[in-house]
């Protein structure tokens, strides 16, 4: 049986005598539209105090005397102008509250979205960092490979200081490099023309050794030859001097001359077997 006793908020229909049901601020609503709302949202609609499930409170009223509630017809024109602005306010509340339920939905996948952008930007973070390092490891890298490069446009004096120290290990190698050698890996050209005059220097002492050495065994050759000739011309006349006319019979003189007679370790019976 409905009655005056006002509307609920939540739903906008009429109270009725036995379901009232107020909050702790006061303000009155039915019990199973205000208890759904506290349930999800903890305030009260109108005036948004906390309130909580055991804050609210059902009322009970008594008949009122009908014979005491009956109003003038302005009274009652003015109820119903009142009635009628109650249920506009009521429904912009109802709408109001709708979008607000819609705002909320939104705030709630707002902040799920930058938890999660803040979860991916700690992990580019991490990125980031470990990208840098690799950079700083690239860019220690590249001086090294720099310095290299510096040190391989001296490829051919490398060679040349290797060549020198094959008997020396790679420490002693590289203590020579580094000798001859700038600190950006170019030659130093001070040391290494010192190097060179020196290595000028050895040739030449070389050089000079072989040439004595060549003058020494042309002149060993000259004597050889002049020998061999004299020994030659000796030949020559033995043979001369043991050459006799032919005769049917010979001589013992000529005999005894033409028996092997060693000269200078020639054995002239042959020669003259040869020469026959």
């Amino acid at each position: 049986m409905s009655s005056n006793f006002g509307r609920c908020i939540i739903c906008t229909l009429a109270f009725e005598r036995d379901d009232i049901s107020a909050l702790r601020c006061g303000h009155t609503y039915h019990f199973e539209c205000i208890s759904t709302w506290i349930n999800t949202s903890k305030t009260c609609p109108t005036c948004r105090k906390k309130n909580l499930a055991r804050d609210i409170i059902r009322l009970y009223v008594d008949e009122p005397d009908k014979s005491m509630c009956q109003f003038p017809d302005s009274e009652t024109s003015a109820n119903a102008e009142y009635e009628r602005k109650i249920k506009t306010l009521e429904s912009q509340l109802k709408e109001i509250l709708e979008e607000k339920i819609k705002v909320d939905d939104e705030l709630a996948r707002e902040k799920s979205m930058n938890n999660d952008l803040k979860a991916r930007i700690k992990l580019k973070d991490v990125h980031i960092k470990r990208l840098e390092g690799i950079l700083v490891d690239q860019e220690a890298m590249k001086k090294e490979n720099s310095r290299l490069k510096q040190q391989l446009k001296a490829s051919d004096f490398y060679s040349y200081v290797c060549k020198i120290s094959s008997t020396a290990n790679e420490t002693e190698i590289e203590d020579i490099i580094n000798m001859y050698s700038t600190k950006n890996g170019d030659p130093n050209c001070g040391e290494f023309l010192k190097l060179i005059r020196k290595q000028l220097r050895a040739m030449e002492q070389k050089n000079k050794e072989l040439l004595e050495q060549i003058r020494k065994e042309r002149l060993e050759n000259s004597k050889k030859d002049k020998e061999i000739e004299r020994l030659r011309e000796e030949l020559s006349q033995s043979r001369k001097r043991t050459k006799v006319p032919s005769t049917s019979k010979e001589s013992p003189m000529a005999t005894r001359q033409r028996t092997a007679r060693p000269s200078f370790g020639f054995s002239f019976c042959e020669e003259d077997s040869e020469i026959q």
